[in-house]
């Protein structure tokens, strides 16, 4: 077991840190599996950072020696056998001792090849800085602004520009894999790793996806993630052409006409390869990349996948890591490596996001409607592969969208679906393969924004007038306008899609609300599990780590038991915080200033009796604590409820003459701007150049600002958790969820049913996070109050974090938590 020096911490590290970093190392040289909680503001980051890449420099530096010292074990072995009497019974222990040997110096010769590798690369990399002549990678940038009509045709049904390049054998050298659920927090982990006494030694790369990394504007305007995949796609394609066809004479051919945007002018091998290898030796965030870039004038996004496979640590957000498909495309493999998930609380129910999806009623008509407009003015240049796939796609969504249309309320298996919407008959493998290889998807969206109005008039008779109905728009956040901005037909693929996963895995929920009219059908994937067993098994180690990983349960059954991992099999480590128990108070609050029970159930919420008892808890909480002061809602709906009511009943205005007043924004673009004012007016406030002695925020558990955002120090000196945010038990998916977790998981050992701790653990997960927003390090403060009797009940306490519970109390009446809030 390395000293505590060894690590490489860049300052004494605390014993839990040093716990965190032996037991993570363990985990990772004896190949197995580990669950590590670690509070927010304990440095687990770091913890995570010197335990794994120590354990890999180590592994890295023994790992040849070791196969050279078992070989000559085995040389002389086979020797000794050989020069036996007997060598007829040895002849059979010698051979297995071949074999073993010849694993062994193919194992070498691949180590051996992988560290010539990377000096020849420290070589390129010294003579690159060398280089003060960078401009011979910069070809003029030429960007073509013509429109041609023949660019919307679609290729021949059958021409495979498949992006798989990167999808090699990634040979040689142990590598770590690092997920995490945002970029912000990769970037984060890289400023991290750079503060490690060994970080210049790491070669390390980030992933993300051609939206995140595209430097190209004519691609980069089209903002939709797949629109931006296949329009980058096809003109990496176009860039290959350009390069490789010659005439007889060795120059390019004369072309027969100038088509739109001939080809990406960053997609160039030179320039791409010397930019990874700037990767691979200068530590560099999603940003830094970006400005490399634009610097060397070649392609980030296929500079960082070309340097995976000499790279020791990847880091990548959830979906590349989760979808296969698209960790295959960037050469990513975690057969034999360390893979770590961080911020793992929520990694079943991320993973079902991934895989799950949802259309409504008016995007299966606009979809139906757009493709027969392309099919009515391209009928006729469009080959006959083409024109059947075609024919058959609308059919399907006119089929799907009558069900929609006509059907009840109800659950699905996919098969049952398939078969009452009656596209059974149809090859759904075959449409989806068309969509992905035809790039429709992008073809339509250009074809929408040109098509002339007077065409559309033209489309044949197809129930034009359900197609063009004005249906009543969805409320959606912005995230989920930008996900399905450019033609609705990417809605279609990931539904159609999952129509063709096994069956048992997930379920179809037709959806009504008759009150907006409104119709969708979303896929559910029930066994998250299912999408990572691969990764599980194939990898040497694996470790899920997080702030709060209750219920333990969930990822011992659920996630590594559905691999074929035993629960005792998986080590549990779980650490307290770092801050004295004086620097901190958590308090269950049961009633208001004048007695009242606080309750905030379904029935409760909307007691204005109930919400003036909290208006007044928390106008006193502003007159006492300084700073900044953050109060929770379960939901949006109730936030702006109570924030209505209050301003009719002047609490409101009472809090205001104590704190200015934030509140939390839908539209994530607007995120920013309330957290900059609110964080400025806080230190303002504390510098004593404004009336107030703060800021109050309203947010909700669950939004925004619950989880990933940093309140520390004065920012959030008192965190209030109004109510108990539990799910919509109604739900058709929960219900769904629930009896799927019943019929397949044991029950826990008090006796409660695996669907019953499933929605109890939704709410808990959400409160923890909200909770954790502050106390950020060692010297930082806070109260923590807990707004609702339901919190005393024991399964409750026992879902919050030990070294909350452990310091947990519980007032009586408001006087005693009046004392209790002066001294913190």
């Amino acid at each position: 077991m390395l000293d505590s020096d060894s690590y490489g911490f860049p300052f004494q590290p605390y014993s839990i840190q040093l716990e965190f970093m032996r037991g993570l190392y363990t985990i990772c040289e004896d190949s197995s599996v580990g669950i590590f909680e670690s509070p927010t503001g304990t440095g687990k980051s770091l913890s995570i950072i010197c335990g794994s890449l120590s354990w890999l420099l180590n592994y890295e530096n023994n790992r040849v020696p070791s196969l050279k010292e078992q070989a000559t074990c085995l040389t002389n072995e086979i020797e000794r056998l050989s020069d036996g009497d007997d060598w007829l019974s040895n002849a059979s222990e010698k051979c297995q001792l071949l074999e073993k040997l010849s694993t062994i110096r193919c194992e070498l010769s691949i180590w051996e090849e992988y560290r010539s590798r990377i000096e020849n690369l420290k070589k390129e990399q010294a003579k690159l800085k060398d280089d003060t002549k960078r401009s011979k990678f910069h070809p003029q940038i030429n960007y073509k602004t013509v429109i041609e009509d023949d660019e919307d045709i679609l290729d021949s049904y059958g021409h495979d520009d498949s992006d798989d390049e990167n999808a090699e054998d990634v040979g040689g050298g142990m590598k770590i894999l690092f997920a995490s659920r945002t970029h912000s927090q990769l970037s984060q982990f890289v400023s991290e790793v750079k503060k490690w006494k060994h970080g210049s030694e790491i070669r390390l790369v980030t992933l993300a996806s051609r939206q995140q990394l595209c430097i190209n504007e004519d691609v980069r305007k089209l903002e939709n993630n797949s629109l931006i995949n296949e329009r980058c796609t096809e003109l990496k394609s176009k860039s290959k052409q350009s390069s490789s066809k010659t005439t007889d004479a060795g120059v390019p051919p004369k072309k027969k006409r100038e088509t739109a945007g001939c080809a990406c002018p960053y997609y160039r091998s030179e320039g791409i390869s010397s930019m990874a290898t700037d990767i691979l030796f200068e530590v560099s965030d999603i940003e830094d990349i970006v400005a490399k870039g634009k610097e060397m004038k070649a392609c980030p996004y296929y500079a960082s996948r070309k340097a995976v496979k000499e790279s020791q640590i990847i880091l990548m957000p959830y979906n590349i890591l989760f979808h296969k498909e698209t960790r295959e495309s960037c050469g990513v493999s975690a057969k034999d490596n360390v893979v770590i998930i961080d911020e793992a609380h929520n990694i079943l129910e991320t993973i079902s996001g991934i895989y799950s999806a949802e259309i409504t009623l008016k995007q299966l008509n606009d979809s139906r409607s757009q493709v027969a407009q392309y099919l009515h003015k391209y009928n006729t240049r469009l080959a006959p592969g083409n024109l059947l796939s075609l024919r058959q796609l609308i059919q399907v969504l006119k089929m799907i969208s009558n069900f929609v249309q006509g059907g009840n309320p109800q659950v699905l298996l996919p098969s049952e679906f398939v078969v009452k919407a009656g596209i059974d008959n149809l090859n759904l493998f075959k449409i989806i393969q068309f969509l992905n290889k035809s790039q429709l998807c992008r073809k339509l969206n250009s074809f929408k924004v040109f098509v002339e109005p007077d065409e559309i008039g033209k489309v044949p008779k197809l129930g034009l007038k359900e197609l063009m109905n004005k249906e009543t728009s969805i409320l959606t956040s912005d995230v989920d306008e930008k996900k399905i901005r450019g033609s609705p037909l990417l809605s279609v693929i990931p539904i159609l899609s999952a129509l063709c996963r096994p069956h048992n895995e997930g379920r179809i929920v037709l959806k009504k609300d008759d009150s907006r009219e409104i119709c969708s059908l979303k896929y559910l994937l029930l066994n998250p599990a299912a999408e990572v067993k691969d990764v599980i098994n194939e990898a040497r180690a694996v470790i899920v780590a997080g702030g709060t990983m209750r219920p333990i349960s969930e990822f011992q059954h659920q996630l590594f038991g559905a691999a074929g991992i035993q629960p005792d099999q998986v080590k549990i480590f779980s650490f307290g915080h770092v801050i004295p128990a004086e620097q901190v108070l958590p308090v269950i609050v049961t009633k208001g200033p004048a007695g009242r029970v606080f309750e905030f159930s379904y029935g409760n919420r909307s007691n204005t009796k109930m919400l003036d008892e909290l208006g007044q808890l928390i106008v006193n909480t502003c007159n006492i604590v300084p700073g900044g002061v953050i109060v929770f809602f379960s939901s949006y709906e109730i936030e702006n409820n109570t924030y209505k009511h209050w301003v009719e009943s002047g609490h409101l205005e009472k809090m205001a003459l104590r704190k200015r007043v934030f509140r939390e924004p839908k539209s994530s673009a607007e995120m920013d701007s309330v957290l900059n004012s609110y964080s400025k007016f806080v230190s303002t406030a504390m510098k004593g150049g404004v009336p107030q002695s703060g800021a109050l925020l309203f947010s909700v558990v669950g939004g925004k600002m619950s989880e990933g955002i940093n309140f520390s120090d004065d920012l959030g000196r008192c965190v209030i958790v109004v109510g108990l945010p539990y799910p919509n038990v109604d739900s058709p998916e929960l219900k769904e969820k629930m009896a799927y977790l019943d019929r397949t998981q044991p029950r826990s050992s008090d006796g409660r049913s695996p669907g019953q701790l499933f929605y109890e653990s939704l709410c808990m997960k959400a409160v923890n996070q909200s909770i954790g927003r502050a106390i950020r390090h060692r010297n930082d403060y806070a109260s923590i109050l807990l707004v609702d009797q339901r919190y005393e009940r024991q399964n409750v306490r026992n879902a919050l974090p030990d070294w909350l519970s452990s310091r947990l109390l519980s007032v009586t009446n408001f006087g005693q938590l009046i004392v209790q809030l002066k001294k913190v």
